[in-house]
């Protein structure tokens, strides 16, 4: 597929999730700057998700529409990300392992369901082995939605449970995991996605182009959200993201390398490297200060996993992986959502790695990948503010 035709399904998904998820929190009763405002009849689900909402609003002092928008718009990306890592997971048989803990076996690799063909059986093993859950969650939403629905708000909360303890940065946002699509709305999210043809999934940047996409917005994606932002609560809440991404491209510069330009800055920087010096592989330093969603730090891990292939040819799978994420490659960047992206990235990168040299588990924690200003002048404690990705 052309990079020309994966854009119109990235902003297809986009929409239909942020849509989505506006519409449950107009259900709940809030207005567009996230205040409560008409006090509605809700489930004991949706009564418990509405009055964590407005706790997390308190605290965050989201009291205002510019603040809501950027919770929704996180919150839909997180969303975005999660689903397709799944997706991703299933394409490039690593999701074995997961089922594993989830099902009790690791002989099926795909599990998600789209809602057209049949289900796979590890999601028919999935289901029978939650039914309690699934059936206490359909009664506390009083069984608004159809069965299949509590079945994959069951599914995501199990699987992104456990993916939490490898890759925090996205499955523990708590904040960003409150609000779901309803139905109808989800059962369009996982069509859209399936329109992404298979071999999309096996390229290394698929992750960076989703991400590229999804922040990209044109004149006539803004004019149409313009004209139809009247429409409903849902279409002037995305129009005021639209607004938002438009913004962004301007102030922080979101624009995506190409795979051939990856390539040769690494390449070239890891020849003179090794051709003035005469230190080790383990004491090449790669640091990327605005590394977005780690499309660099990816490329660099094979570059530098050849490397140690002819030099240690002696280390495991696992002590060339852990040295490459803890001496060779560190990356920087001022937003979260792309580092989302990095993370998934270097994950399923060591984990491909990891699934053909059958190691069951991997310590991924200690990566140099932080959330932090790069241009900042860290000179006192004070000013020093950062997070590492993993922990």
């Amino acid at each position: 597929m052309s990079r020309a035709t994966l854009k119109p399904i990235v902003s297809e998904l986009r929409e239909s999730i942020i849509k989505g998820i506006a519409g449950k929190l107009e259900k709940y009763g809030f207005d567009e700057k996230g205040m409560i405002t008409t006090s509605k009849p809700l489930s004991e689900h949706d009564e418990i998700i509405k009055n964590n909402l407005e706790a997390l609003f308190e605290a965050r002092e989201i009291y205002n529409t510019e603040r809501y928008i950027e919770f929704i718009h996180n919150t839909s990306r997180t969303f975005s990300h999660i689903l397709i890592c799944f997706k991703l997971m299933e394409k490039r048989e690593i999701m074995n392992s997961l089922l594993n803990k989830v099902i009790g076996t690791e002989i099926y690799s795909e599990i998600l369901p789209d809602f057209n063909s049949i289900n796979s059986i590890a999601y028919d093993e999935f289901t029978g082995k939650y039914n309690e859950k699934i059936d206490e969650l359909s009664r506390s939403d009083n069984l608004e939605e159809d069965l299949e629905y509590y079945e994959f708000l069951t599914l995501i909360e199990v699987l992104a449970s456990e993916m939490a303890e490898d890759v925090p940065l996205l499955f523990k946002e708590y904040e960003y995991n409150l609000v779901q699509p309803d139905f109808n709305d989800l059962k369009e999210i996982m069509r859209i996605i399936s329109k992404i043809p298979n071999e999309e999934y096996f390229e290394d940047d698929f992750l960076g182009w989703i991400y590229q996409y999804w922040v990209d917005t044109d004149d006539s994606e803004i004019e149409e959200g313009e004209n139809e932002r009247h429409v409903s609560y849902a279409n002037n809440i995305y129009f005021q993201v639209l607004k938002v991404l438009d913004s962004e491209q301007t102030e922080f510069g979101e624009f995506y390398t190409p795979r051939w330009v990856v390539k040769n800055v690494v390449d070239n920087t890891i020849q003179i490297f090794k051709e003035k010096s005469d230190k080790d592989i383990e004491q090449i330093r790669l640091l990327d200060p605005a590394c977005g969603a780690g499309n660099f730090l990816v490329y660099a891990f094979d570059a530098l996993m050849e490397i140690y292939n002819q030099e240690h040819s002696e280390w495991s799978e696992e002590k060339k992986i852990s040295t490459i994420l803890e001496k060779n490659i560190y990356g920087i960047d001022v937003q979260r959502e792309p580092l989302q992206i990095t993370a998934l990235n270097l994950w399923i990168k060591a984990k491909s790695y990891i699934v053909n040299a059958q190691i069951d588990r991997l310590n991924l924690f200690n990566v140099n990948v932080l959330m932090a200003n790069s241009l900042f002048p860290w000179e006192t404690d004070e000013e020093y503010r950062q997070i590492t990705i993993w922990d």
